[in-house]
């Protein structure tokens, strides 16, 4: 019995278990939630061997909303054997980044010193009541939240303890997975830099997809993810 499938064009059917290859070799257990919200699990395995696996015992790295772009190039199967996980609420406390762009360098002064555009500086603590949405705009006036909880954050513990809106794509989700694997835990460059924190050496390729200049830049940075 074939208890995984490839799936060639996604059906998004909430309660699937899907599994999701990081870098080559490497994949990871992610659940669908309200669309096109996915909720990611701390489970990754070299062989996609998940028959002992019940996902109300795995811990949750995050949840994120995802585009149709990061289902369509990364490697995905739909897994029938993974218990899935039974309480598929989402939260409702979001960080809401500044969209301004702005050029940023990192480790500046080093061979490693890297220059891109980046999409923002900062956020605000919100509340999305994504459960209960029946659709069209949110009860700000913003139309993309219900309500500011705190504004310009600083303060650490709330950067560390909420998900950045905006969806994902393809392949720097996939790096971000991949540096959970290696750290253990939930691991969120993109937010890292969003409030000017400290970027750790192990970033360097997720930068290095940020910093990409030419389709000989892209492709290879795409060979560590797709064969």
């Amino acid at each position: 019995m074939n208890n995984e499938e490839r799936m060639s064009k996604v059906v998004w059917k909430e309660g699937s278990v899907i599994s999701i290859e990081t870098r080559l070799g490497l994949f990871t257990l992610a659940q669908m939630a309200k669309s096109p919200y996915l909720i990611f699990f701390n489970i990754f395995r070299r062989e996609q061997n998940w028959g002992d696996v019940d996902l109300n015992e795995v811990p949750v790295l995050f949840c994120k909303a995802i585009t149709r772009q990061f289902l369509k190039f990364s490697n995905v199967r739909k897994q029938k054997v993974a218990a899935p996980k039974n309480d598929l609420s989402l939260p409702d406390k979001w960080i809401h980044g500044y969209s301004a762009s702005r050029l940023v360098t990192v480790w500046e002064g080093t061979p490693k010193e890297r220059k891109f555009v980046f999409i923002g500086d900062g956020g605000d603590l919100v509340r999305i009541d994504i459960n209960n949405h029946k659709g069209g705009p949110y009860k700000h006036r913003s139309g993309v939240y219900d309500e500011v909880l705190e504004e310009n954050i600083k303060d650490s513990d709330v950067i560390n303890s909420y998900e950045l809106t905006g969806q994902a794509v393809f392949p720097s989700m996939n790096e971000r997975l991949y540096l959970c694997s290696l750290e253990g835990k939930n691991v969120d460059p993109e937010k890292v830099i969003k409030f000017n924190l400290p970027i750790p050496d192990v970033f360097d390729t997720y930068i290095n997809i940020l910093s990409a200049k030419d389709d000989d830049d892209r492709n290879a940075m795409l060979s560590l993810y797709k064969a």
